[in-house]
């Protein structure tokens, strides 16, 4: 376990790619059930028990959506499992980072004045989530940083509008 978490630590720092991930399906499964209980545990502080659920799957959905449309798009549909892998992994690990900085935010408030703290190193938190997901997509695209980061970019900006329209409607 502990070797599996170091793994996915070296892949946040950038210093392996998604094909040094054994091409598994049981690691696979596993990541996947790991990074929904990570998204349960991040959404559950602002949204109710079912709507969590719902948005976690959805999340994992959309993930594995783009993701297949990429690989597809490229020819490259044999690399999906450590892709997707790599994703959820990294996913999750960095979710469970931004755990207690979200606690932290809802515990001050939206009204007070150090919840700047906080909310910018949620910030950096979500500025390094995209560079590892852009990480990833350059190594499974065999593409540039550049692209590999316009199309984390892209991601976040479909998963957070889709998200935000579904649950976030106040």
């Amino acid at each position: 376990m502990f070797e599996l978490i170091k793994t996915y630590w070296q892949l946040c720092l950038l210093r392996i790619g998604p094909q040094d991930l054994p091409n598994s399906s049981t690691l696979l499964y596993a990541t996947l059930a790991v990074y929904l209980v990570v998204d349960f545990a991040l959404t559950i502080l602002d949204l109710s028990f079912g709507a969590s659920i719902l948005a976690s799957l959805l999340d994992a959905g959309l993930l594995l959506a783009f993701t297949g449309l990429l690989l597809w798009g490229r020819s490259l549909p044999q690399r999906m499992i450590q892709v997707f892998t790599a994703l959820l992994g990294s996913g999750a690990l960095l979710g469970a980072v931004a755990f207690p900085l979200l606690s932290w935010q809802f515990a001050l408030g939206i009204e007070n004045p150090y919840v700047v703290m906080p909310s910018l190193l949620l910030l950096v938190l979500l500025i390094w989530n995209i560079t590892v997901v852009g990480h990833i997509f350059r190594h499974a695209l065999s593409g540039s940083m550049g692209l590999g980061v316009g199309l984390s970019v892209l991601y976040v900006f479909i998963s957070i509008n889709i998200m935000r329209s579904l649950f976030y409607t106040v």
